[in-house]
């Protein structure tokens, strides 16, 4: 007995996008508009991590970048306009509130973390703190 994948015939993904269309139609604003997570590219460096946010459509004072007990948290609000008043033929995208939280490594210098928001990119850079040299070869007892 041989096992066969299922492959749904052509006229289904027709009717199934055909059923999307048109309650897509009857749709609002709100149930379109879902809360996303803002895309981030994290980069080890020799000196420093560094966290790339894609955050188009927020205002600079509306970000805010936290460091508490280990934890980082980039936080962004959005300032909604009154949307009941306009009169959308179609809505393909929102921005939204977000929170995102990162456990820092023990080998960053907190205190030293920076952050910049420029056209819709914010960039946080985490120091790290000097590796200590290692003192040469030594023994080490057994017990």
């Amino acid at each position: 007995m041989n096992l066969v994948r299922f492959q749904k015939p052509a006229y289904m993904y027709n009717v199934n996008s055909l059923l999307n269309d048109l309650m897509k139609d009857f749709s609002t604003e709100e149930s379109t508009c879902k809360a996303t997570n803002p895309m981030v590219n994290v980069t080890d460096e020799e000196k420093k991590y560094i966290l790339e946010f894609l955050v188009p459509g927020f205002e600079k004072e509306n970000i805010e970048v936290k460091n508490a007990d280990g934890i980082l948290s980039v936080k962004g609000k959005v300032n909604k306009p009154n949307s009941e008043t306009k009169n959308w033929t179609r809505k393909e995208y929102c921005i939204s509130d977000f929170e995102r939280k990162f456990t820092l490594p023990d080998n960053v210098e907190p205190d030293l973390i920076s952050a910049k928001y420029l056209n819709g990119v914010l960039i946080i850079e985490i120091p790290k703190k000097e590796a200590k040299p290692s003192s040469g070869a030594f023994d080490i007892q057994v017990n």
